[in-house]
């Protein structure tokens, strides 16, 4: 999705006030399901030139993303951040090709009567759901970019002192600009759970209800009472779901924004977006 991106720059370095072109710039991101993720956390405590700070992360991105050549990085940190941002979007191209391969033809028509009509379509949507929901889980963690990260900072030429304040930022960034992103994933994960145990349900009852006159059927009061409460749910998840994607999306092209980029900067699959 892209993935969530925590900005996070680290005004001081050893108690030392970095001057506008040094200060550092962290991303964290990782591709994001079902939907587009471009998340650029709010700059902490940035300075005056906070406009400047936030068109040079810009430039750096559209460098990752193979938009601009790019000059030559101003330190050691330009180098790792660009690094990063590539990671980011090749593997929200992972995800969406990953995605795309799936068969989601039984759950297009989720919760219509045509979705209940029939044990091996059912099975079928139980079936696609898992699948997708198997591919999120795959990328829900962002530690292999951090690991990437780690990695290449440690071998970058500086300070032991100033890789540790890099690293540190990182953490605090990551600390700071997760929380949206993983009650997503908990939302993402509920609904999907939640569709799944409906199907289920309707599986395991198969004998216990018919479609008559457009209408499912259960005569079993029990039953149907379950079966109502169960799909009211999900249904209610699923809006709920929907709200919070949207809201992610705002926010995401709020960020771009103010980097000086947009959505369409990127191809499709370097946001996660799946044909």
């Amino acid at each position: 999705m892209l993935g969530c991106l925590g900005l996070y720059i680290v005004k001081k370095v050893r108690g030392k006030t970095l001057a506008p072109a040094s200060k550092l710039l962290v991303i964290t991101g990782i591709a994001f399901p079902l939907s587009i993720f471009g998340l650029l956390q709010e700059i902490a405590n940035s300075q005056a030139r906070s406009g400047d700070v936030n068109h040079h992360l810009g430039a750096l991105f559209k460098e990752a993303a193979g938009k601009d050549s790019g000059a030559a990085d101003k330190n050691w940190m330009d180098t790792v951040t660009r690094e990063m941002l590539h990671d980011v979007l090749v593997t929200n191209q992972q995800y969406a090709g990953e995605k795309a391969t799936l068969d989601r033809s039984a759950i297009q028509n989720l919760y219509s009567l045509d979705s209940y009509a029939g044990q091996v379509h059912m099975q079928k949507v139980v079936a696609q759901l898992r699948a997708s929901l198997a591919v999120d889980e795959k990328y829900a963690s962002i530690d292999p970019i951090i690991q990437k990260l780690d990695e290449r900072v440690r071998a970058a030429k500086a300070t032991e002192a100033e890789k540790q304040d890099y690293l540190k930022g990182v953490q605090i960034g990551v600390q700071q600009s997760l929380q949206r992103r993983t009650e997503l994933i908990h939302k993402e994960e509920e609904w999907a759970k939640s569709a799944i145990d409906l199907y289920q349900f309707l599986i395991a009852h198969t004998p216990d209800y018919s479609i008559q006159e457009n209408k499912v059927i259960i005569p079993d009061s029990k039953i149907r009472r379950e079966f109502t409460a169960q799909q009211a749910a999900s249904i209610s998840l699923h809006k709920d779901l929907v709200k919070m994607r949207n809201d992610m999306r705002q926010f995401r092209d709020e960020k771009l924004n103010q980097a000086g980029l947009s959505s369409s900067d990127f191809t499709p699959a370097q946001l996660g977006k799946i044909k």
